[in-house]
């Protein structure tokens, strides 16, 4: 039974369920723990049955969108399909929340989004603190520590049961153990949330039968930290069949004799769903031959990109649309960008004001997630031209 005189902290988990969910369900049972997972639509779809177990168990199963996107960047009627879609995959698993409530993705909200949920009658819930545990880099001594030092009563604390975008999730499971252990031992009980969105109380159901392992491929999304493919343990785009990327690359490399070892990465442009499939739209019918990115993305992993080079451009879903190369490169500070290539990017009025205007938000976007300001006087831009090579009805002549 739980200690009501106890404070209370609640764990909470996004973006699953992922190959990490059975570990870290046996993690949380071992421990008699609670914990609210906030799940994706096109990961429950895949493995439902860890849904309906978790929920058996006693944790609670609560909605983070269908396929991941910053709420705060679409329209509305898209914001109550992602919600729909993700309610309807529960339903279909067999898992009724206890009440309706939405963690939007990156914490993106607005009253926009807010007044959908509201008129949905979704409560959104938000969180004390997070950790960067969807950054591989974190290690689980690092997560451990991060949850210990800014632990308070009540506090609704953010992991993440395998992020989406990258491969992370085992340094999770690992702090996992020493998080409710020095949690314990500050004072702390460990519960759920109520329907105001509060951490109370709550026990474990207690039950003998295993707990169930993967069962299908794991939807893998490129978003922040993306990847030329889905890093293990994810093995399928969400949207996309296995071998999508690979098909459009082998087609492109036999039709024209391209190198088969010059594709660089398979990538989205932009940060969300909707802003990767606006800026698409942009290359394939409109005068975007240009883009630009923060250097220290390109030294987190993907290949900084070398003149000749391709890149394949996912949609909103993941899907390969078509094959980019190179045709320039250089690095800069942001003010260095010049009117040309404003125009070439082709975005908003294609200005050099409105293009550093843009930008500039983009890029302080991007080092809130990393948890590091972006400083346009110091912090280098990687600025890119490119063609369109392939398919051949987009292809530049």
């Amino acid at each position: 039974m739980p200690d009501l005189d106890r404070p209370v902290v609640a764990l909470t988990f996004d973006d699953g369920p992922s190959s990490f969910r059975p570990r870290t369900l046996e993690v949380l049972r071992e421990h008699g723990v609670p914990a609210t997972f906030f799940d994706v639509g096109a990961r429950v779809r895949a493995n439902p049955h860890l849904v309906a177990f978790a929920a058996a168990e006693g944790h609670l199963v609560l909605n983070h969108t269908d396929t991941h996107p910053r709420l705060a960047d679409l329209p509305d009627e898209q914001v109550r399909s992602e919600v729909r879609e993700t309610e309807q995959a529960l339903a279909a698993a067999g898992v009724e929340p206890a009440f309706k409530a939405v963690r939007p993705p990156f914490l993106s909200t607005d009253e926009g989004v807010r007044g959908v949920l509201s008129d949905l009658g979704y409560l959104e819930v938000l969180a004390t603190f997070g950790v960067p545990d969807y950054d591989p880099a974190t290690t689980a001594e690092q997560i451990v520590a991060e949850v210990l030092e800014k632990a308070e009563p009540g506090a609704v604390v953010v992991l993440h049961d395998g992020a989406i975008d990258s491969g992370a999730g085992a340094a999770t499971v690992e702090a996992l153990p020493a998080i409710i252990t020095g949690l314990r031992e500050r004072g702390y009980e460990l519960g759920l949330l109520d329907a105001s969105g509060s951490a109370v109380p709550a026990t474990l159901q207690h039950r003998s039968d295993p707990v169930p392992p993967v069962q299908a491929p794991v939807p893998y999304r490129p978003l922040v930290h993306e990847s030329p493919e889905p890093p293990a343990p994810w093995v399928v785009s969400v949207g996309v069949g296995p071998g999508a990327v690979e098909a459009m690359w082998r087609d492109y490399c036999t039709a024209t004799g391209a190198d088969p070892d010059s594709l660089d990465v398979a990538t989205a442009f932009g940060d969300s769903p909707a802003m990767a499939d606006q800026l698409l739209e942009l290359v394939l019918h409109g005068p975007k031959r240009a883009t630009a990115g923060l250097l220290a993305d390109f030294d987190a992993g993907t290949p900084l990109p070398s003149v000749g080079a391709h890149w394949i451009v996912l949609d909103g879903t993941g899907a390969p649309a078509c094959v980019l190369q190179t045709t320039d490169v250089r690095t800069g500070l942001l003010g260095s960008v010049d009117d040309a290539f404003a125009l070439d990017e082709g975005e908003g009025d294609r200005t050099r004001g409105d293009w550093l205007a843009g930008h500039r938000r983009y890029f302080e976007r991007q080092g809130e997630r990393r948890g590091t300001p972006f400083d346009e006087t110091t912090e280098q831009v990687v600025f890119e031209r490119f063609r369109v090579v392939w398919p051949p009805e987009v292809a530049d002549r």
